[in-house]
């Protein structure tokens, strides 16, 4: 605040501010987080093919496939399922067990 300005002069410049952080606030939608092993993942041919999969369904953020434990972790927004996700892994060769 600026010397000899009153709250009733600052309130004014700080609310463009304040309505921009809530306009991210309302545009932000809630991540999960799904956790799925795939017994069959033995190759990086098996983990690129799950991955390349779960990549191609509507709303997955991020796919970080691991070989050496055979799971896959899929970060999601709410507008995709995980029945779609299930669905692709599946159509590619691949069975699915949720984790978490």
């Amino acid at each position: 605040m600026a010397y000899g300005a009153s709250p009733n002069d600052v309130a004014p410049a700080l609310l463009p501010v304040l309505q921009s952080a809530a306009t991210v606030m309302e545009s932000e939608q809630v991540m999960i987080l799904e956790i799925l092993r795939i017994d069959t993942m033995r190759t990086r041919r098996d983990r690129w093919a799950i991955a390349a999969a779960v990549e191609a369904v509507p709303g997955v953020r991020r796919v970080l496939a691991n070989q050496a434990d055979r799971t896959v972790r899929i970060e999601r927004d709410d507008d995709s399922s995980l029945v779609a996700i299930v669905k692709a892994i599946n159509d590619a060769g691949y069975e699915v067990a949720v984790l978490a």
